[in-house]
């Protein structure tokens, strides 16, 4: 969606993680809808480093 295009995601090298969705959130005439999203607050690797996992 047009309105994800400036969100950033900030993965810490410690497994935690944060979200800054930008200016484009939705609210004051923006195109998201953000109900009920559950944010991610941590983050993890497999072994083999094919697959994020996303932990809220």
């Amino acid at each position: 969606m047009a309105c994800e295009k400036d969100n950033v995601y900030t993965f810490n090298a410690d497994g935690t993680m944060s979200v800054n969705y930008g200016a484009l959130t939705g609210s004051g005439g923006g195109t998201c809808d953000f109900d009920a999203l559950l944010e991610g607050t941590s983050w993890s690797v497999n072994a083999a480093e094919t697959e994020l996992t996303l932990c809220i």
